[in-house]
């Protein structure tokens, strides 16, 4: 019994596997430029190492894995040098490098975010940088910010009875 188990485990994953990978007739594949490949196996091989608490975010280029997404920060919750996966033959990530665990938020239905960790590749992250905040409105009349446009000294303060008319 156990041989039909295994064999049908090992027929449903390479189906999966060979589905997965397949090009699709409608799907248009841009063929890979040499000087992007280069570019991102550099970015690659730049190794950091990390700590536990850190924030870290994908390397441009770099995302092998559903979550977290781009934009999205990480929390590194432990590190094992060295570690590598432990997936099947048929799986993609089968005894690549997993050497650091990251916590990603998840929204949960009944509990809110909850906390989920996942055996990552380090060299595919780099430290977190937060998004650049967003420029104050110009006033294109002289090029100064709104919120620092000079108020005259002399403009009158509207009385509280002219307000609600």
């Amino acid at each position: 019994m156990s041989f039909m188990n295994d064999a049908l485990a090992s027929a449903i994953a390479g189906s999966l596997t060979d589905e997965i990978f397949r090009s699709k007739p409608n799907e248009t594949r841009k063929p890979a430029s040499a000087e992007r490949l280069r570019s991102l196996g550099e970015s690659y091989l730049i190794a950091n190492s990390y700590n536990p608490g850190e924030l870290l975010q994908w390397k441009e280029g770099l995302k092998d894995a559903k979550w977290p997404d781009y934009s999205e920060p990480v929390v590194v919750l432990e590190v094992a040098p060295g570690r590598r996966s432990s997936g099947t033959d048929s799986d993609n990530h089968h005894n690549e490098p997993a050497d650091i665990r990251v916590g990603v938020l998840h929204n949960e239905s009944k509990h809110g975010q909850m906390l989920y960790g996942y055996w990552m590749d380090s060299n595919r992250f780099e430290p977190y940088t937060e998004p650049a905040a967003a420029a104050a409105p110009v006033d294109t009349a002289d090029g100064t910010p709104m919120t620092e446009q000079p108020q005259p000294m002399d403009a009158p303060v509207p009385d509280q009875a002219d307000a609600t008319e």
